[in-house]
C-alpha cells in the first residue's frame, strides 16, 4: 500500500480498495482533501462508494465466503 498509494494520490484516484486475502480484511479508501480516509461499513455492514452510485459491498458476507481455488 506504499508506492501504489502515492501513485493513486498523485493521479487523483478518488477511491480504491485493498482486499488482504491472507488477513481476511477489506479496506476501502476515499480521497478527501488530498488524503485517503478509510470508509467503514454502515449499520447493515455495507460500504457504499461515494464516487460510483450503486457500487457497494457487504463486507462481512464477502469475508465469510469460502472461495474455491482451482
Amino acid at each position: 500500500m506504499g508506492s501504489k498509494l502515492q501513485a493513486y494520490r498523485r493521479n487523483g484516484v478518488k477511491e480504491y480498495m485493498v482486499w488482504q486475502a491472507f488477513e481476511n480484511q477489506l479496506k476501502w479508501f476515499q480521497l478527501v482533501d488530498g488524503e485517503y480516509q478509510q470508509l467503514t461499513p454502515d449499520s447493515d455492514g455495507i460500504i457504499r462508494s461515494q464516487v460510483f452510485p450503486g457500487l457497494w459491498l457487504a463486507v462481512e458476507s464477502l469475508l465469510k465466503t469460502r472461495w474455491r481455488r482451482y
